[in-house]
């Protein structure tokens, strides 16, 4: 979306480890996330494990600043989801250069972001997959 850097990364674990943290791109840390529905984080979670039963990792989510995009472009959301496209192709490409798994879910986190975003359309999830290590 024209470099905007409309997306946030937000990363959690489902081997039991608790936090919920952002990406901050300016320092290459996380930074832990208070979520505004902290009950929500759990059945998140119980998402991936439904679908992924034996995944141990993380769980990176993409969140993106809708208004940020919409201001600028028209029909931006098109916008924003070619773009966690091609973010997540990147993360699965430097997953298998370090010998790890990244797997795309098909849940685009929507219980995420209602779980930590405080107002309703300020970012929507575009996407997730789990990060970890090779299985089998």
């Amino acid at each position: 979306a024209g470099g905007l850097q409309c997306a946030d990364i937000i990363v959690s674990r489902v081997d039991g480890i608790p936090g919920v943290h952002l990406y901050d791109p300016n320092s290459h840390a996380l930074c832990e996330v208070s979520p505004c529905r902290p009950e929500q984080i759990p059945q998140y979670h119980a998402e991936f494990i439904e679908a992924f039963p034996e995944a141990t990792g993380c769980i990176i989510t993409l969140l993106t600043d809708y208004e940020k995009a919409d201001v600028k472009y028209h029909n931006a959301e098109s916008l924003l989801l070619r773009d966690s496209g091609a973010l997540m192709v990147t993360l699965q490409l430097c997953a298998t250069a370090l010998g790890c798994n990244f797997c795309f879910s098909g849940n685009l986190g929507s219980t995420l972001n209602r779980a930590i975003i405080t107002r309703p359309g300020a970012r929507i999830a575009v996407g997730s997959g789990i990060f970890g290590p090779r299985i089998g």
